[in-house]
């Protein structure tokens, strides 16, 4: 059974001048593959990384260390979201939001790979980075809620 995020995510990241070709397959897959799945896996993994820090007692201790270039691509990759909303909004075309959507997903995945954000040896930097996290959950959350996405918690 296809379920609605993954039908309204796949509709509205087509413009309606292109053709479609509605894959069954992709729709019900959970991997990366799945569009849907990839972006909703983003929050999930936010919303973890959060609950972990909250357990070591981590404490927002400002931005000014986010220094790495994929902590600046994503600050600036959020910096972004309002002028593709507008963008989207004034085109009539939601699919603006959904290639957001994935921008932002895949450099989030890509920092989280390649960077460790909860270091229980370092909670000043973590708090930085946490900060960080929260502030791309927020962003998606904005995003989903835009063309009627659940955000996951937890996959």
């Amino acid at each position: 059974m296809i379920g609605k995020d993954a039908i309204r995510y796949m509709l509205a990241s087509k413009a309606a001048s292109t053709h479609m070709d509605f894959d069954l397959d992709l729709a019900v897959s959970k991997n990366s593959a799945n569009p849907v799945y990839y972006a909703q896996y983003a929050t999930a993994r936010a919303s973890k990384l959060i609950e972990r820090a909250e357990t070591l007692g981590v404490k927002n201790s400002g931005l000014d260390k986010l220094t790495l270039p994929k902590e600046q691509e994503l600050i600036i990759l959020m910096d972004n979201f309002a002028d593709q909303v507008i963008y989207a909004g004034k085109s009539r075309l939601p699919s603006v939001v959904c290639d957001f959507i994935q921008s932002l997903s895949k450099s989030f995945h890509s920092y989280y790979s390649d960077t460790t954000i909860v270091d229980d040896k370092d909670l000043e930097m973590t708090g930085q980075r946490i900060e960080l996290v929260k502030a791309v959950k927020q962003v998606l959350s904005n995003a989903f809620s835009l063309i009627d996405i659940e955000v996951k918690e937890k996959m």
